[in-house]
């Protein structure tokens, strides 16, 4: 039975290019009408004569340095240096058809135009001798462009059918179990495709560096035309800009098309190989007939991106064509041209993006398949391996299973992984995909804006920069109210932080003048441990007051900014309803502006528009300065809202020794509560306001007092050192010191043991 299939597959594999070549012709049309106009108004190249990867090329150098010397008239010279690039373009076509390519050589080709092209502009002094070379210097830039494309659509065609003959032997290879030889063919596979991808790149990197170049000159030209010259070679330099981003841009989903396919290719025989090795041999006739049937959806696919490219390319050369045959370019014609561009672009991408949508879902479909069948072999391998040591009776099973399962174990969790991971990705495709469609549409249409815009207001910039006027003025007061709000909210804020402060130093102050003078009487360990709770509780009342007061500030903060952004949006609504209004006043105004030369504008328009220009983007930078400060935390004194109850109290009393201490007090007075502190009101604080960055004054000492020993350590909490004569040296620190932002106390004590008392 196995051999019936194995000449079933081998009759697919090789009927296969026959079905994908028929697929193609009946698929693909061939209409290119505009490339077909474009080649028509591009001039003719000359004949190369010695290419630069020719050891004989010096010798045409000499000779053409020799003729630059002998002319003398700039614009002779500027004539001779177009003639030079233009040959060098035909030596760089002669170089591409040749079936190995020079890297060396196409690149000192590109770098003689672009030199060339440097003279050229540097001898065109003249406007209209500039303009005339600004011209050619446009053509030759198509014309290096459309070489360079027709070389990379006949690296893919190449690379298509060698990678067809490729699939086909290494089914037969696959199939007689040759599998050295499957192996060499994989290689070879990818090598092709590397190869192709690595000379692609390099095309590119030449096309957009000689691009780059040809620009700079053009720039350079454009300054020595007059300034309605200038604009509209400023305009068909956008327009070609907005081309070049657009196709870059499809050209990259292109490229991730392709590389899914070739991944689904690599699951597919992934799969073939598998069932290859597990000997089932209905899913090997399944895989061939699924793989036929892969070729062919890869062909139907890769005709819809030929049609997409058609529609790409076409547009452009529509757009190309219209540029060269008019000289003094109609922009609103101009404008027409780029509209159809962009519609046959957005065209084209829908059917990109349909198509890679497909070719991802075949690609994770064909992998997920492929770890199933993965997973599979290797729980037979693991199943064969139980066997083995059932076979050998050995006294521990499951050490023997363990030692000789552990790779495939390790192995098949990586598959139940790999499959997760695929699974995720099925989940977000559509997804992806949809935002992917949605930016490239939203780019499309803020181009399409970008021209109605230029359109409806090329001939009203008086109303224009009046409009820009009153926008900006009122920002300005809206921003100047803004800050002043935030000023008072902040001052507030900073004021009830204050108080905040005051009143915590004020209650930690009484807590430790209290606890000095209950030290210095005689005391009950059991009383003195009651004492040590009350204050533990007083502490943690005044934690959650200062905890519900920060809670208030912040509400109150809130507030304000919320008024704030509904002004904003006030604002932003007044001026979306004035908006129609001043569009209707430019537009009753169209008619009358239009008997006015747009060329007269004066120099004090300009420079209005240049301080306008300015001036918005001081704002929108200050704007942006404002709402990071705003983003920014606000520093607090007082401890996180997190850790205000599970702060930990460190331990207040010495640990005394393992014996009853009498108690030398008065009976009136052994068992009666400590006075009370006089703690502060909960009203707010009217202290003078302070930055919150500055520390409060030390509290005044009296002279008598000795002052506290220094800190060991600032931020951290003092220690009780227990000795002959021991010592609890003391101190409260403020709430920004301590490594929680809490309160923590440090106490001095002297004793002396004399007998059973102190």
């Amino acid at each position: 039975m196995r051999p019936v299939h194995r000449i079933v597959c081998v009759i697919f594999s090789l009927c296969l290019p026959g079905f994908v070549a028929a697929q193609e012709n009946s698929d693909v049309e061939v209409s290119l009408d505009a490339e077909a106009q474009l080649e028509a108004a591009l001039p003719e190249l000359p004949d190369p004569g010695i290419t630069p990867d020719s050891p004989f090329f010096i010798v045409e150098q000499l000779i053409e340095t020799i003729g630059d010397t002998l002319t003398f008239n700039a614009e002779a010279k500027a004539k001779r240096q177009g003639e030079r690039a233009l040959e060098r373009i035909a030596e760089v076509k002669a170089m591409l058809a040749e079936s190995g390519v020079s890297p060396r050589g196409l690149s000192v080709a590109l770098q003689k135009i672009e030199d060339h092209a440097s003279k050229a502009a540097s001898n065109a002094k003249d406007p209209s001798l500039a303009k005339k070379i600004d011209s050619t210097l446009e053509v030759q830039n198509v014309l290096l462009k459309k070489i360079i494309d027709e070389k990379k659509r006949q690296l893919h065609a190449e690379n298509k059918e060698r990678k067809h003959a490729l699939h086909r032997q290494l089914m037969e290879k696959l199939l007689t179990r040759a599998d050295d030889e499957a192996q060499n063919l994989e290689n070879e596979l990818s090598e092709t495709d590397t190869q192709t991808e690595a000379f692609e790149i390099l095309l590119d990197e030449a096309l957009n560096s000689t691009e780059n170049a040809l620009q700079e000159q053009e720039k350079v030209l454009e300054q020595s035309l007059d300034e309605t010259d200038r604009q509209r070679e400023e305009f068909e330099h956008n327009v070609r800009a907005a081309m070049k981003e657009r196709k870059k841009v499809l050209h990259m989903h292109l490229k991730e098309l392709r590389t899914a396919l070739n991944k689904k290719e690599h699951a597919l025989k992934e799969q073939l190989k598998e069932a290859i090795e597990l000997g089932e041999d209905e899913e090997i006739e399944h895989l061939t007939a699924e793989f036929s049937a892969s070729v062919q959806t890869d062909a139907a696919l890769q005709a819809d991106v030929q049609v997409a490219d058609t529609l790409v390319t076409g547009g452009e050369a529509d757009v190309e064509v219209f540029l060269l045959q008019n000289t003094e370019t109609d922009l609103a014609k101009l404008m027409e041209h780029e509209r159809s561009f962009l519609d046959q672009v957005s065209q084209g991408a829908d059917l990109v993006f349909k198509v890679k949508r497909k070719a991802h879902e075949l690609r994770l479909d064909a992998e997920e398949k492929a770890l199933n069948l993965k997973g599979k072999k290797l729980g037979h391998e693991i199943v064969k391996r139980r066997q083995e040591c059932l076979d050998m009776n050995v006294q521990n099973l499951g050490q023997c299973i363990a030692e000789r399962a552990r790779a495939l174990q390790t192995d098949l969790e990586q598959v139940a992984l790999e499959e997760k991971v695929v699974a995720e990705e099925q989940e977000n495709l559509s997804e992806e995909s949809n935002a992917e469609e949605r930016q490239f549409d939203e780019s499309l249409m803020m181009r399409k804006r970008a021209l109605e815009t230029f359109q409806s207001l090329k001939n009203s910039p008086e109303r224009l920069l009046d409009a820009s006027q009153k926008f900006s003025e009122r920002a300005s007061e809206a921003e100047q109210q803004w800050q002043e709000k935030r000023e008072l909210l902040k001052e507030e804020r900073r004021t009830n932080e204050e108080g905040i402060r005051e009143r915590m130093k004020e209650g930690k102050e009484a807590i430790r003048t209290e606890w000095k003078e209950f030290l210095k009487t005689d005391f009950d360990p059991k009383e003195l441990k009651m004492m040590q709770e009350e204050r533990r509780m007083e502490q943690k009342d005044l934690l959650e007051g200062a905890k519900e007061e920060r809670t208030e500030v912040r509400e109150e903060f809130k507030e304000g900014m919320g008024e704030i952004k509904e002004e904003r949006k006030m604002m932003k609504e007044e001026m979306k309803e004035e908006r129609p209004m001043m569009k209707e006043e430019i537009r009753e105004e169209r008619p009358m502006m239009k008997d006015k030369d747009s060329e007269e504008r004066s120099e004090k328009q300009r420079m209005k528009e240049e301080e306008m220009r300015m001036f918005i983007e001081k704002r929108d930078q200050l704007l942006k300065e404002e709402r990071k400060e705003m983003d920014k935390p606000t520093e607090t004194s007082y401890p996180p809202e997190n850790r205000g109850e599970d702060m930990p109290v460190k331990q207040l009393i010495p640990r005394y020794p393992s014996r009853d201490i009498p108690d030398r007090r008065p009976e009136e007075t052994r068992y009666k509560d400590p006075p009370p502190t006089d703690r502060p009101s909960d009203e707010k604080s009217a202290s003078p306001s302070r930055p919150t960055d500055e520390k409060p004054p030390p509290p005044k000492r009296p002279a008598d007092e000795k002052p506290p020993p220094p800190r060991r350590d600032e931020g951290q909490s003092g220690e009780t050192n227990i000795e002959g004569r021991g010592e609890v040296k003391g101190d409260v620190q403020s709430d920004n010191d301590g490594p929680r932002g809490g309160v923590q106390f440090e106490f001095e004590e002297k004793w002396e043991t004399t007998g059973d008392s102190y």
